[in-house]
């Protein structure tokens, strides 16, 4: 069973890595991170089953470091890392299922 959070001073982070069109990652690195733009994250994880899930979500984040884009055209590969000013977790578990996690 999972418990009810305990509230408390917290710091968090997130770092992912990005492969994407090389014009967003311009505009990422620009707005998000050099001009120090807040943004809003929401990661969605969940089982093969499909019965169990994980939402996480971020408000108020700050981009903390980031890769320069190193050219304008084709696929990029980008790191971004933020922390967010607030998070919350969300677990949806199948009771019903009976089956431990694969």
């Amino acid at each position: 069973a999972i418990g009810e959070p305990i509230p408390g001073p917290r710091e968090y982070e997130a770092e992912v890595m990005m492969n994407m069109a090389a014009g967003t990652g311009g505009d990422i690195y620009n707005n998000l991170y050099r001009a120090g733009s807040q943004f809003n994250a929401n990661f969605y994880f969940f089982r093969t089953s499909g019965t169990d899930s994980t939402n996480i979500w971020m408000s108020g984040c700050k981009a903390m470091n980031c890769t320069q884009p190193t050219k304008k055209e084709g696929v990029l590969e980008q790191t971004l890392t933020w922390q967010p000013t607030s998070c919350g977790m969300l677990v949806n578990v199948d009771a019903a299922a009976g089956s431990a996690p694969q």
